[in-house]
């Protein structure tokens, strides 16, 4: 039986099954999430994932000894 509120609930359920498809896409985007911070002194590089896990972690060059090399007096 055909109601006049037929055609309205298609267009809601089609909207809600698109709504849930990029949810999903966003949570596995999510789940691939990473960041990298370098200290302020540059002297440690970090990167974590989506959770807060350690991924990396590279020492750098501190400030102080990045200005002795820059001025041609290698360590």
């Amino acid at each position: 039986m055909f109601t006049p509120y037929d055609e309205q609930f298609e267009e809601l359920r089609a909207g809600f099954q698109a709504q849930l498809a990029q949810i999903g896409e966003l949570q596995s985007r999510m789940r691939e999430v990473t960041g990298t911070a370098m200290a302020k002194a540059q002297a440690m590089k970090v990167t974590v994932g989506p959770q807060g896990e350690l991924l990396s972690s590279e020492p750098g060059m501190p400030d102080v000894v990045r200005e002795y090399v820059d001025r041609g007096r290698a360590v």
